[in-house]
């Protein structure tokens, strides 16, 4: 399990496995900006025509029941599209996109038991790294061989779980749902997540995928035993989010420029005596929306600036 993904020059007694990234060539892209392109023309494309609608069609309507009815379709049209960049954004900021497959990695895998997975690092609120590969447990340790990296835990490195951090501890999460462990001395700051994937795939991927989510739950709550070695998660950033290409930081610009738009379609709204009896709904949904709008976007763009500069720090320290 070892060789693959190398050793960190980390000096701590416990060794921390690395990334390790293909050639573009034979594995999946890095990121570099243009993830997802089409999809962002074509939520701007309508988030345009919803605002335009707003400020040419809704505003001027005639009647009371096309003012109200004008005005909910157009702040849906605003709503969903700076709802769907905020889903875009943040997954370009998140999540690696694997290029090949786990057919291939499932016939070197030394347990049948493995389950097909997905793994988050994450220090503070901050994912440092993605990969997608195999779970297992064997003799008290985890073990993950994926993509990217290979590493695995010997539950006798995790303290009891009376002593992990308050928001580690495990929770009755239904099953399917991601669960996390605190990294073996690292417990205040980093975290794993592990995340099955397609576990209600088929019958008998179902009931491997039962049957790994009980063991792990167990390994958890299990009474630790000096059995086993640690190959610690990576803990540097992967390649794929040091984020200095060109457009690595639209996240963040669209986030606070989405939140301008807001705020200006918010103090531009007319306000009058009214003249119809669904003005006063239509301003109060105008406010609402706009509002909440504005404070999503705003978070959007701080979450973003946030990632970036803590991705910067781990990898200056790393």
């Amino acid at each position: 399990m070892t060789p693959g993904p190398g050793l960190s020059s980390d000096d701590s007694q416990v060794p921390v496995a690395t990334w390790r990234v293909a050639s573009r060539g034979k594995e999946g892209r890095l990121s570099n900006g243009f993830d997802l392109a089409w999809q962002r023309v074509l939520t701007f494309g309508f988030l345009v025509m919803g605002v335009a609608y707003l400020l040419m069609v809704a505003r001027f309507s005639q009647t009371g029941d096309v003012l109200l009815a004008t005005h909910m379709k157009a702040l849906v049209a605003i709503a969903v599209p700076q709802a769907i960049l905020w889903v875009i954004y943040r997954r370009m900021t998140n999540v690696i996109e694997n290029g090949g497959g786990l057919g291939a990695l499932r016939k070197r895998l030394p347990n049948e038991r493995a389950v097909p997975c997905g793994i988050a690092v994450a220090q503070g609120p901050t994912i440092t790294g993605t990969d997608e590969g195999f779970c297992w447990i064997d003799q008290d340790t985890l073990y993950f061989k994926g993509l990217h990296t290979a590493f695995h835990i010997a539950r006798h490195d995790l303290p009891p779980v009376a002593l992990w951090p308050q928001d580690a501890r495990p929770r009755d999460v239904a099953f399917g749902a991601p669960m996390m462990i605190p990294i073996p001395g690292q417990e205040e700051t980093a975290r794993l997540h592990i995340l099955m994937i397609d576990p209600f795939e088929d019958h008998d991927v179902r009931r491997r995928a039962g049957a790994f989510h009980r063991a792990l739950r167990e390994w958890i709550q299990a009474t630790p035993e000096e059995i086993g070695d640690t190959l610690l998660p990576p803990l540097a950033v992967h390649p794929s989010m040091t984020r200095s290409h060109v457009g690595a930081r639209q996240g963040e610009r669209v986030g606070f420029i989405m939140a301008g738009l807001n705020l200006a379609l918010l103090f531009t709204t007319p306000v009058t005596n009214p003249v119809f009896l669904a003005q006063p709904i239509v301003l109060f949904l105008n406010g609402m929306v706009l509002l909440a709008l504005t404070i999503v976007m705003i978070r959007l763009g701080w979450m973003e600036r946030r990632d970036t500069l803590n991705r910067r720090r781990i990898g200056i320290h790393a």
